[in-house]
């Protein structure tokens, strides 16, 4: 099953993109692509290496909030290699899984990691919706579907989070995860519903332990919110490299959060296709072609995914020193 719904996204990302080449203009597409001018990858790669950094380190605040204590140079690496799995491995697991996966064998504690991913990305999608809505005030012809779906997002952004700090669990959850003696371990619950309302329950327990760290939450929401910028600004960077008239600001923060919000939709890959459908129809209000508004979106993809490739170093490099930590934790004590 899972490999058909992998199948069928690959598919969609794919035929959109080749829809959306042949109703732009090939040649166009290719003429533009060739005029980049090479100098400016540096700051559009120095920009997506910052988005990084600022994403490792709220990370890094939201897990101090919960006692979790790593050096940001582990968590740099885990976003990264997470960032690899999303752009190359979108079907398996994903940047979150890997995030969590990594975080859980570093502090053998999933409750903990998961909860702060999960409340990394929706301070994250709450940023995101109310960048582009501050946009939309100042760009010179908003879509109003677009406005709609970052209302949207934002409010489910606001509302997950609220459920979150809340610590809700469902009844009947909460009822079966009581059942559950202390001394029993995952491995031995009878069912998959027990452990279940069990993980919730702890997942739920410390994500409350984030509403005792406002400041830590506002530190995150102030590093979104940078994160959301500089993202704009790669892709500004984008256009100056192609030597075209540049964004203008209020237009580039909200044609660049609802391409992102496009880009959500999950019956693609990565978002390909529904992001580069989005600059398309946002941009043509201002006089940008459909080759010109495909090419800006589809290079920052591709260097997205240059920058990803790293990625896979640290993965390696995590993998060798995870391996070599339990060896040693094996090793019988000497006496």
């Amino acid at each position: 099953m899972k490999n058909w719904s992998a199948t069928v996204k690959v598919f969609i990302s794919i035929a959109l993109v080749v829809v959306l080449v042949v109703t732009a203009d090939v040649k166009e597409i290719a003429a533009t692509v060739v005029n980049f001018h090479l100098p400016w990858l540096l700051p559009v790669l120095f920009f997506i290496f910052f988005a990084v950094v600022i994403s490792s380190f709220k990370w890094q605040a939201l897990l101090g909030a919960q006692g979790m204590l790593i050096p940001f140079g582990k968590l740099f690496q885990y976003y990264t290699a997470g960032f690899f799995f999303n752009n190359f491995l979108p079907s398996s697991i994903g940047c979150d899984g890997v995030r969590v996966l990594l975080l859980k064998n570093e502090f053998k504690s999933y409750a903990g990691a998961a909860s702060s991913v999960v409340m990394e990305r929706i301070l994250a999608a709450i940023t995101l919706a109310l960048i582009g809505l501050a946009g939309s005030f100042f760009a010179a012809a908003p879509e109003r579907f677009a406005v709609i779906a970052l209302a949207a997002v934002f409010a489910a952004g606001v509302i997950l989070m609220l459920v979150l700090l809340t610590g809700f669990v469902p009844k009947s959850l909460a009822a079966r995860a009581r059942e559950i003696s202390p001394a029993e371990t995952p491995a031995k619950f009878s069912g998959k519903l027990a452990k279940f309302a069990l993980g919730w329950k702890n997942f739920a327990c410390a994500s409350v332990d984030l509403r005792k760290h406002p400041a830590s939450l506002a530190l995150c929401l102030v590093g979104s919110i940078a994160f959301q910028v500089t993202v704009a600004l790669s892709q500004q960077m984008i256009v100056f490299g192609l030597h075209l008239s540049p964004i203008p600001w209020g237009d580039l923060f909200f044609v660049s959060a609802a391409a992102s919000v496009l880009a959500m939709i999950p019956l693609g890959v990565n978002g390909y296709g529904f992001r580069e459908g989005g600059f398309i129809y946002l941009l043509a209000p201002l006089g940008y072609t459909s080759s010109e508004a495909f090419t800006i979106s589809i290079l920052f993809a591709l260097f997205v995914s240059v920058y990803s490739l790293l990625g896979a170093v640290f993965w390696v490099s995590c993998q060798r020193r995870q391996t070599r930590q339990t060896a040693q934790e094996g090793l019988p004590n000497e006496t």
